[in-house]
């Protein structure tokens, strides 16, 4: 995320309960994903469980930008 867009998480995710919920949610899914990247070897079920990760986080990332649209007009 850019700089500023993190501004305008920081700024209304407590007024906000789905921005909240997607913020938490990308930042838990992001721990997951480094932790399963920091594995000298995936197994398949972690190559899978990567890319369901990667999957939610783009989604959610999608949801967050929007709502960020909407604070920045």
């Amino acid at each position: 995320m850019e700089p500023k867009e993190l501004e305008i998480i920081e700024k209304y995710k407590d007024k906000d309960p789905e921005l909240k919920a997607l913020w938490e949610e990308h930042l838990k899914l992001e721990a997951e994903l480094q932790e399963l990247l920091s594995k000298p070897y995936l197994t398949t079920e972690d190559e899978i469980r990567k890319k369901e990760i990667q999957i939610k986080k783009l989604h959610g990332k999608d949801r967050i930008l929007e709502i960020i649209k909407k604070y920045q007009n």
